[in-house]
């Protein structure tokens, strides 16, 4: 009798496996259908059978003349707000939310956690990393700290319950809130781009938060628990995959709102480096002690899409600078310019950190303004000298 080789379900979760494992990566090109019944064993009936389920579960695209490939993942709406919880995010969108403990420890709080959580520095507390998924696709990496005071046997009741809203509410606390969001982007380290599935150089974002109750009493910090995580960041609390997400965010809920923020970094990345320096310089005396977090450079990505044929690519690669830093409260000043000029990158991190604890004077108001001004003078200039440009492109 002739052995008619793989079934389509056995093809169907082969191919499925690859997927989720990495070896087949998002717009990947499959083989061809002869090629691919030689690989899997297999006749054509049955891989196309199994094809067309993976089509229909979201995991494959069929391209009309150019072939079968890796389906890129969703995106997500990731709302960020007073109440923000991750698995209420994905359900919310069809999406089936799961995680993995990476790391479980009890420590000393260091003076950023303690400041954070409101308790005496070296004070016992709780410190968990895990890996939150979406559809088994990683999404994020995660630390978080406890007060082992408050929370003794919250790690035994984490394994147990993997809602943090139903172990909350294990020890009395029906409701909390999100006391605080900050938000940035840098390159992932080397451990992190594993975790998360990503190629060497891609960019994350990151999510600093601090929840507590109704009446602000701090429940969660997270931070990482330092070098046993094996990330080269010693302060990255809540790290995603960068192209899956579509974050509609609220920086500080009870201060400025994304927009606002996101319109003042743009201001400060494209100021003019000197006057940039000389008005951080004035500020870093009263702001205290400050822990520089990152001051590097490296390349990053720039991502593109074809409006026409709705596909995404990389445009090439920008030298960028970045500089991350806090104050004694864990508060976050973040910074990134283009080029080599680290200086200059420190510089946007301290004026970040300033507005953020202070908020605008009248000479950081007026720097701003003028700022923008020379901004959009510069882009006038520039936009017109393009046009001139094509003008004689054509007449030529």
């Amino acid at each position: 009798m002739r052995h008619q080789g793989l079934s389509w379900e056995e093809i169907r979760d082969r191919i499925g496996d690859e997927i989720a494992s990495g070896r087949l990566l998002p717009d990947m090109r499959l083989p061809s259908e002869p090629e691919m019944c030689v690989l899997y064993k297999t006749r054509r009936h049955s891989l196309r059978k199994a094809l067309a389920a993976l089509v229909a579960e979201g995991k494959l695209r069929v391209e009309q003349g150019r072939g079968t490939f890796v389906e890129r993942a969703p995106l997500i709406d990731y709302v960020i707000g007073a109440r923000t919880r991750f698995r209420a995010n994905l359900m919310a969108q069809g999406l089936a939310a799961s995680d993995q403990r990476l790391e479980e420890m009890r420590i000393a709080a260091s003076p950023r956690v303690a400041a954070a959580l409101r308790i005496p520095a070296g004070a016992q507390v709780h410190a968990r990393s895990g890996r939150g998924f979406a559809n088994e696709l990683p999404i994020n990496l995660s630390w978080s700290y406890w007060d082992a005071g408050r929370f003794p046997d919250i790690i035994e009741r984490l394994r147990t319950c993997p809602s943090v809203t139903d172990v909350y509410g294990s020890y009395g606390i029906a409701d909390y809130r999100r006391l605080r969001t900050t938000i940035f982007t840098r390159i992932a380290s080397e451990t992190e781009a594993g975790l998360l599935m990503l190629r060497p150089g891609q960019s994350v974002m990151v999510v600093q938060k601090i929840d507590a109750t109704l009446d602000g009493s701090p429940l969660a910090f997270p931070r990482p628990p330092g070098p046993a995580t094996g990330c080269s960041s010693p302060s990255i609390p809540i790290l995603f995959h960068p192209f899956p997400l579509r974050g509609k965010t609220m920086f500080n809920e009870a201060g400025n709102g994304d927009d606002d923020h996101g319109r003042t970094l743009g201001i400060l990345a494209h100021a003019r480096p000197d006057r940039l320096k000389t008005i951080a310089e004035t500020l870093l005396g009263a702001m205290g002690d400050i822990d520089v977090i990152a001051n590097r450079t490296g390349l990053v990505m720039v991502p593109m899409r074809d409006s026409v044929e709705q596909v995404d690519f990389h445009l090439g690669e920008v030298l960028v600078s970045e500089a991350h830093i806090a104050d004694a409260e864990g508060r976050i000043g973040y910074g990134m310019v283009t080029g080599r000029d680290l200086e200059r990158a420190m510089a946007m991190a301290v004026i970040d950190l300033h507005l953020f604890v202070v908020g605008p004077d009248d000479t950081l108001t007026r720097f701003l303004a003028e700022e923008r001004a020379h901004a959009l003078a510069e882009d006038e200039i520039r936009m017109r000298q393009v046009e001139a440009t094509r003008v004689e492109m054509e007449t030529f």
